[in-house]
């Protein structure tokens, strides 16, 4: 969990860029994305007004950096999810991109609200995303069976696949689901009982 304490204990003289886009997102979870900016950042992690602004001299310049970050977050926590069931089923290993998603998103909400507000992205794409990216769409196209791949219909796959977990995280996280919709489950136990259902339904159609 991110918070000021943790951003100044990683400070070190040298990591000050680091530092910045730790105390980011302490911010980020603590007050919300519209209430950070450069200097609140720096009186986190103690340095001098004029130091953050040699890093990023910009709210725009930070908050691209906060994106790259927690896009590469993501990606490492995915692929690193996949790496041991590289010889299973795709449609397990689909389940499980899902379950490394929800718990991922889960963990660092700060991250996940950074993640789905992409107009912080810069034009350059992300490259370990585009890798869990591609990785996404191979395991739809061995899940589905066509050879060659079928492109329309896995297409229309990875779009159910995207919207149905951003939706499910995108509820909890933004405070939409009612505790009276929970039915005494933990959040985390919903959520992955929807996605199980949501894997096993596309197993049967396909």
């Amino acid at each position: 969990m991110e918070n000021k304490q943790s951003s100044q204990k990683l400070y070190h003289h040298g990591d000050l860029k680091e530092a910045l886009i730790d105390a980011t997102l302490s911010l980020i979870a603590e007050r919300g994305l519209d209430q950070v900016t450069v200097a609140e950042a720096g009186k986190i992690v103690g340095v001098s007004i004029a130091a953050p602004y040699r890093h990023f001299p910009t709210k725009k310049d930070l908050m691209a950096a906060v994106a790259d970050r927690v896009q590469d977050d993501l990606a490492t926590r995915v692929l690193e999810s996949l790496e041991p069931l590289e010889n299973q089923e795709p449609w397990v290993a689909i389940r499980d991109l899902g379950f490394a998603y929800i718990h991922w998103a889960l963990d660092r909400p700060a991250h996940f609200l950074v993640m789905n507000s992409r107009h912080y992205y810069t034009d350059r794409p992300n490259e370990k995303l585009l890798q869990m990216n591609a990785s996404l769409r191979r395991l739809i196209d061995r899940a589905l069976g066509h050879s060659p791949p079928n492109r329309m219909e896995s297409i229309i796959v990875l779009t159910k696949v995207r919207c149905l977990l951003l939706g499910l995280v995108t509820v909890y996280c933004t405070g939409e689901m009612l505790l009276e919709d929970l039915e005494g489950k933990f959040p985390r136990e919903l959520l992955e009982a929807t996605w199980l259902s949501f894997v096993e339904g596309l197993m049967r159609s396909s």
